[in-house]
């Protein structure tokens, strides 16, 4: 009888972990509220003070333009100079007219093919995801303990 009940703990079926443990999918709307967070943390990482702050900002177009909009006007108060790196201008014009008339902030939209913008931080928005893990403290570069 103890020969059946180790079988049959052997047959028996459990769920990987890494199902047991799945988190549920990040979306951009998540990072679209930690964005500030992020460059903080970046900045810091560049030893850049927030004053001395010259962003550049590229594009992710996969996302909707308002996303990518919503992002940009919360980082506005943080940054002297903004430039962004996209291949739809028109969706950012209203955002220079907005930050020139609040903050007194220069924003730059440049194309993607013209050339290396100004700036002293790059914040690659087609790589919020690895952004988010590293608030998070679960990057990808850290090694789990089995």
């Amino acid at each position: 009888m103890n020969f059946f009940r180790r079988l049959f703990v052997l047959w028996k079926k459990e769920e990987p972990e890494s199902e047991k443990a799945c988190d549920p999918p990040r979306t951009f709307f998540e990072y679209r509220e930690k964005a500030p967070e992020v460059l903080c943390y970046l900045r810091r990482e560049r030893k850049i003070a927030r004053r001395d702050l010259e962003l550049v900002m590229i594009d992710n177009e996969e996302e909707p333009a308002w996303q990518v909009v919503h992002v940009a006007e919360h980082l506005l108060p943080e940054v002297k100079l903004l430039t962004i790196v996209t291949g739809r201008q028109e969706y950012f014009s209203e955002l220079e007219q907005e930050a020139f008339e609040e903050y007194g902030l220069l924003v730059i939209t440049a194309d993607a093919h013209a050339g290396k913008p100004a700036g002293n931080l790059v914040l690659d928005l087609n790589d919020w995801e690895k952004q988010l893990d590293i608030l998070s403290g679960e990057g990808y570069n850290n090694i789990s303990n089995q």
